[in-house]
């Protein structure tokens, strides 16, 4: 296959963005399956510090064996499910990390040489079947705790983790009763 479109690296653009802005909020999509977690909660919570909480990641499970293949992952993707499987862990893993620092932790009392509170800062020791993660975090909480988490699963799988993890969905309807009927049987997911 030829190439389709030229595409960046999203969080190299998002910075750019966020040094021409200050009110804008900026979010980047990052798959679940091609990245680390610990990579993927590091980057977005440098840049939710660095744009003073404006930050945004769209989780992603990605979608077909051209982007295995150009990650490195072998010449099938990931079956469906098993993504969104492996996809929980990984937001146990980035939320495990970003939640790892308590939101007092930094005193910067530079007379005792203590820059954070070593108590109030934790590792997350995860193992999962598909997942490891040690920590300590090496990036302090931001302002708003952590950044945005956006999802747009559409499959049932795919609506049930966004229902446990996002706290914004992409979502696209023809109607606004389709609208509203996704938005009520969404709601009553989330319950659940």
């Amino acid at each position: 296959n030829g190439i389709r479109c030229v595409k960046m690296d999203p969080v190299a653009c998002l910075m750019t963005m966020a040094a021409a802005t200050t009110r804008l909020g900026i979010g980047a999509t990052y798959s679940t399956t091609y990245y680390d977690p610990f990579h993927v909660a590091r980057v977005f919570q440098t840049v939710d510090l660095m744009t003073k909480g404006r930050a945004a990641w769209n989780c992603v499970t990605s979608v077909n064996d051209n982007e295995a293949r150009n990650m490195g992952r072998g010449d099938e993707h990931m079956n469906h499910d098993l993504r969104y499987d492996r996809a929980d862990e990984f937001m146990e893993v980035v939320l495990g990390h970003w939640d790892s620092w308590d939101d007092d932790a930094i005193v910067v009392d530079k007379a005792n040489n203590v820059y954070a509170h070593p108590d109030k800062v934790r590792r997350i020791d995860y193992k999962g079947r598909y997942l490891s993660s040690r920590g300590p975090f090496t990036v302090p909480r931001s302002p708003q705790g952590h950044p945005v988490i956006i999802q747009a699963g559409a499959s049932d799988r795919g609506q049930d983790f966004a229902a446990r993890h996002a706290e914004a969905i992409i979502v696209s309807r023809e109607t606004v009763d389709e609208m509203k009927q996704y938005y009520d049987a969404f709601k009553a997911r989330v319950k659940k």
